[in-house]
């Protein structure tokens, strides 16, 4: 039986929503829609899910603290009309502060709230049931751990993708996806000079956008070295970039989950970050040698010689690892994890 899911507040787009969904079919079906869905939803409890992502949509639109109080309140009561209807509801923490956190009171309001009534709530790794355990002291017996699924098969075949993966580089430092503060951009491209890239034969690219994409340029505008590409990259176009560069620069200075990981792993790629608990669980261990320590410029530069330094042959092999990883992660091997916590779910 396929088992229909209502998924707020989060948009059809959600590139996490549609890996999950292509492993999914046959098991179940999202609905998608903002905080308005959960009326949508209640009308339907007995038979179907409420599944929460992302609580800091909640407060997309307000411009006021007063609206956020709003939405807060009107979320409360929607969570509340829903459980007296007799829905059940999971919850899946991704990260541990919003993207954008212009009401970051509000966002830990409201991840309380659905914390307090989740039958269920989902994490990607260990990290993340320990944040939720120390910070909402959330019982452990509901938090389910569920593999945050890769991009393997999806958006190539996996002999497509075996093709590509070679021993080769084009001297690239990637930082792509959506640009962020918190993504620690600016304190990677200072971590990096213009006179250690080019005694490595190096360059850095940094490529997407986002909210502070213009300003950090901007901060960085005395790098004229550092090349900016701002806008829209198409998921094939950045799988391909992938693949040749040296290597992708994670520096992530919050984080939980990093959905731009998994895709460096689908396309066979190397990634450069921190050496923190998710990332060491997420790659395989002869590729922990590209993790340095957190806050650590001279460990950060040592992890990207280290990339630009191997050899075809090494190179091959650690590019390998990390698809072959990627491989165990694939959407129709997580998926059906997600569908029988659906299904328990619906049959208690």
């Amino acid at each position: 039986m396929e088992i229909k899911v209502f998924a707020s507040p989060i948009s059809y787009k959600s590139k996490y929503l549609s890996l999950l969904q292509s492993g999914g079919v046959g098991h179940f079906r999202f609905e998608t829609g903002p905080a308005s869905l959960i009326e949508t939803a209640t009308r339907q409890a007995r038979s179907s899910l409420l599944h929460l992502h992302w609580e800091e949509f909640l407060f997309k639109g307000c411009e006021s603290r007063a609206e956020a109080d709003e939405a807060l309140r009107r979320f409360e009561r929607l969570i509340s009309n829903y459980y007296a209807a007799g829905g059940k509801l999971l919850l899946t923490i991704h990260n541990r502060f919003p993207h954008v956190m212009p009401f970051l009171e509000h966002f830990h309001a409201a991840r309380a709230i659905a914390l307090q009534t989740a039958d269920a709530v989902i994490v990607h790794n260990t990290s993340s049931a320990d944040e939720v355990i120390a910070t909402h002291s959330c019982d452990s017996a509901r938090i389910h751990q569920i593999d945050h699924p890769s991009s393997v098969g999806v958006y190539e075949s996996e002999e497509q993708a075996v093709s590509r993966i070679d021993g080769f580089h084009d001297g690239e430092l990637l930082i792509f996806g959506q640009i962020r503060r918190q993504k620690g951009i600016r304190e990677a491209v200072a971590a990096l000079p213009a006179h250690f890239l080019e005694a490595c034969a190096l360059y850095l690219a940094i490529l997407g956008r986002g909210e502070h994409a213009d300003e950090l340029q901007r901060e960085c505008q005395d790098r004229a070295d550092v090349r900016w590409e701002i806008g829209y990259v198409p998921d094939l176009a950045a799988i391909s970039r992938i693949g040749r560069a040296t290597c992708c620069l994670l520096p992530y200075q919050q984080f939980l989950t990093s959905g731009v990981a998994h895709l460096v792993l689908s396309a066979g790629g190397i990634y450069v970050a921190p050496r923190v608990a998710q990332h060491l669980a997420l790659l395989p261990t002869r590729n922990h040698q590209f993790l340095y320590e957190k806050g650590d410029d001279a460990d950060f530069r040592r992890a990207v010689v280290q990339a630009a330094a191997l050899s075809p042959a090494e190179r091959l092999e650690c590019r390998l690892a990390n698809y072959r990883r990627a491989l165990s992660l694939a959407p129709h091997l997580v998926a059906p994890k997600l569908a029988l916590l659906y299904q328990s779910l619906l049959r208690h």
